[in-house]
């Protein structure tokens, strides 16, 4: 996301690693709907549809996600710049409705986004990058899985300083070997958007191409994570906006990820 306390990053930290409830495991509660995961990740680069939202900065980044009866999914995401700031940079919170028909799936969602306003992740307001602020987006998105794979468009409306659409299509295999210890999840991600501002063109809306490959290793109900990336920004728009912000203006960013994953 683009544009609290040193002691939050650490509670977020271990909010991903509280274990699930005993019921979330059981075989009743999967019937009745319920799952629970948690992740925490290291990335050497912050990239959101484009914009280097760190500031060239390494960041944590926590996650849970709790599943629900009836389709509905919740979760909560942090990430913490691992600069001289030590702030929490911005929190998300987002609830979701999925209706699958076949191999077919139909999303509708909402995301809010809370931006304390750092020196790493300055906040909505221009004038003054430091006062904290929120703003969200509403989602549908269609999905089509297959044995191994899922490809899924989603359209973003965004209110108040994220005021624009944003489209993005996503497609990832999930491919496992050796009874399932080890697994790679390569994947490529495109976004098309107008938020804050952007210029007509295609060449300035079209913000980003990301190829992935996160590989894992199972270790009982925890999976080590590693994985390479590369951001390609085509847009000079994004590209001039990074500058702009003390990151890096190159068309191509690589960067990597470490983690632990934890999915009973």
């Amino acid at each position: 996301m683009r544009l609290l306390s040193h002691a939050a990053a650490p509670a977020l930290l271990a909010l991903a690693f509280v274990p699930a409830p005993a019921a979330a495991q059981t075989d009743t509660s999967a019937t009745n709907g319920f799952s629970f995961y948690a992740e925490t990740r290291l990335v050497s680069r912050f990239i959101w549809r484009g914009y280097d939202d760190a500031r060239k900065a390494a960041s944590v980044q926590p996650y849970v996600e709790l599943g629900l009866p009836f389709g509905f999914t919740t979760y909560a995401w942090g990430t913490s710049g691992l600069d001289r700031h030590h702030d929490v940079d911005e929190l998300n919170f987002s609830v979701s409705y999925a209706h699958p028909m076949g191999n077919w799936e139909v999303g509708l969602g909402y995301l809010h986004y809370v931006l304390p306003g750092t020196l790493t992740e300055p906040g909505p307001d221009p004038l003054d990058p430091l006062v904290s602020g929120s703003t969200g987006e509403v989602s549908v998105s269609l999905a089509r899985t297959w044995e191994s794979g899922r490809a899924e468009l989603k359209y973003s409306r965004g209110n108040r300083s994220m005021r624009g659409n944003s489209l993005e299509l996503k497609i990832e295999e999930d491919l496992a070997w050796a009874d399932e210890a080890w697994a790679a999840q390569p994947y490529i991600a495109m976004n098309y958007l107008d938020e804050y501002g952007a210029p007509g063109g295609f060449e300035n809306r079209f913000a980003m191409i990301e190829l992935g490959a996160p590989f894992l290793r199972r270790v009982g109900p925890v999976k080590l994570l590693v994985g390479a990336h590369v951001s390609f920004i085509p847009s000079p728009y994004v590209r001039a906006a990074n500058a702009d912000a003390g990151a890096n203006g190159d068309i191509a960013i690589p960067w990597f990820t470490i983690g632990l994953v934890y999915e009973p």
